[in-house]
């Protein structure tokens, strides 16, 4: 029996799921972890892109103290948010399901509830809480994977040194304001 692909967001079989695929975890079949940690890169894949999309609007909307400068930052933020998410999506892929980018995926797995901040000191918070959250979910899930899969948890250890460095940034930033 070969490894089976499930979709990361329903943990359901693809419906090529006998066709071989190569599973780094596992031979014979998909245990419970590879759906665990297939679904949590489905929520970190929902929340990054869901992330670099409000990071966008930040910077368009951005207005009053050193919005330039913020701005700007705001740009970087996204911008690394996106490549994140393209790569958490290629593991997906590369542990055999299918990442989850329609629009309903993403109000479902990207937080796309929160208010929308109308200050730049909100939309600072709201990303600092949002950096926080997202390296909870790295830790979370690195936790998981250490010590199953390598690669996984490499991009991880990168996602999660970023998502701190993201919200030393924008407390950074924060504190200038005090």
């Amino acid at each position: 029996m070969v490894a089976s692909g499930f979709h990361a967001r329903t943990g359901q079989p693809h419906r090529h799921a006998g066709q071989a695929q190569a599973s780094e975890w596992h031979t014979g079949r998909v245990a419970d972890i590879d759906r665990r940690a297939l679904a949590v890169l489905d929520q970190l894949l929902g929340a990054e892109l869901v992330r670099a999309l409000r990071y966008r609007g930040y910077a368009v909307v951005a207005r009053g103290w050193a919005s330039v400068a913020v701005a700007a930052e705001f740009r970087r933020l996204a911008d690394e948010k996106t490549a994140y998410a393209e790569r958490i999506a290629e593991r997906i892929v590369r542990l055999g399901s299918t990442p989850d980018f329609s629009p309903v995926g993403l109000l479902v797995h990207g937080q796309a509830d929160e208010p929308v901040p109308t200050t730049l000191d909100d939309m600072l918070r709201a990303g600092l809480v949002a950096e926080r959250a997202a390296a909870d979910t790295c830790r979370r899930l690195a936790r998981l994977v250490e010590g199953r899969e390598r690669d996984t948890w490499r991009l991880l250890q990168d996602i999660l040194a970023a998502q701190e460095e993201h919200a030393e940034a924008l407390s950074d930033w924060l504190a200038q304001r005090t």
